[in-house]
């Protein structure tokens, strides 16, 4: 049986990767082998991070962007094995009724269609090799309300 850590070799997109979970996981893969591209809104987390083989800066909610770059990524990596969807906000802690609605489709934008758009931009490519990972970040949050 395959080791599922076993990414050696690989690449890798994973977004909001400039801190927090995102960074650790790039920490964690880099540090199996693998080459990992960040995308995040700001590189000033991964510009210069030796961690980081590429890094992008990428609107997850903008699907010019997430094409573009994925296009980046996979110039600058040579092919992509994975993609991880992990940019996500938590949106504001207050009762619903005191939340506006430009505040909850923010949330749902980057959370809901960030993921969608993420991997639409490489399902083409992981479909034509026939392979590929593709691992959601979800927050405890969208359970626990």
């Amino acid at each position: 049986m395959n080791n599922p850590m076993d990414i050696a070799g690989q690449t890798f997109i994973v977004t909001g990767a400039a801190k927090g979970i995102g960074l650790a996981i790039s920490t964690l893969f880099q540090s199996l082998g693998a080459r990992v591209s960040g995308w995040d809104l700001d590189d000033s987390g991964m510009k210069g991070n030796p961690v980081f083989a590429d890094c992008q800066i990428v609107d997850v909610t903008d699907p010019a962007q997430t094409e573009a770059g994925f296009a980046a990524s996979l110039a600058a990596l040579g092919d992509i094995d994975g993609i991880v969807a992990n940019a996500g906000v938590n949106g504001p802690t207050k009762p619903l009724w005191d939340y506006s609605l430009a505040e909850w489709q923010m949330v749902m934008s980057v959370d809901l269609t960030g993921v969608f758009l993420t991997v639409q931009a490489g399902l083409d490519h992981l479909r034509a090799r026939q392979r590929g990972r593709i691992i959601i970040i979800s927050s405890i949050a969208g359970k626990e309300g």
